[in-house]
């Protein structure tokens, strides 16, 4: 974020507070762990962090945006092709997240709908890279390619 030109305290600020989400959103260890030692269903323990994990992404995305609006020395302006299209850039973004986010929703769609445990979905997960990776054209031979040692 700074190098792209945010404010120091605004940049700082945004990742310590994002931190709390990483114990509400899976993998998260705090839940898994709370959950063998209360003897709870961890997808219930994730499936009730969704609600205020959501709320609280939302209150930082509301307010980053209102502090850069009112002071937009804050974040860094838009560069000229944003500014001459927009559309375009925007179109790129979603390109971008498009398989993340689809590995996301394999992982906690299965473990919401109850269709794996936590831990096959991390199974399901690794299958969706993996397929990702193929998409991309990132995938070879040689990078599954596993040493064998012999006794």
């Amino acid at each position: 974020m700074l190098r792209l030109g945010y404010d120091k305290r605004l940049s700082i600020g945004v990742v310590c507070a994002g931190g709390a989400l990483g114990t509400m959103m899976p993998p998260s260890i705090v839940l898994i762990i709370y959950g063998l030692i209360a003897s709870v269903s961890i997808a219930d323990l994730f499936a009730a962090a969704v609600t205020p994990a959501i709320i609280l992404m939302g209150s930082y995305i509301a307010y980053v945006l209102v502090r850069c609006l009112k002071n937009p020395a804050l974040g860094p302006p838009l560069d000229k092709d944003t500014q001459d299209n927009p559309f375009a850039s925007k179109l790129d973004a979603v390109k971008a997240i498009l398989l993340p986010g689809l590995i996301a929703f394999l992982v906690l769609g299965t473990i919401y709908g109850g269709i794996a445990s936590v831990t096959e979905a991390a199974a399901m997960g690794v299958f969706g890279v993996l397929l990702a990776t193929i998409v991309r054209g990132e995938f070879t031979p040689a990078c599954c390619t596993i040493a064998w040692v012999r006794p």
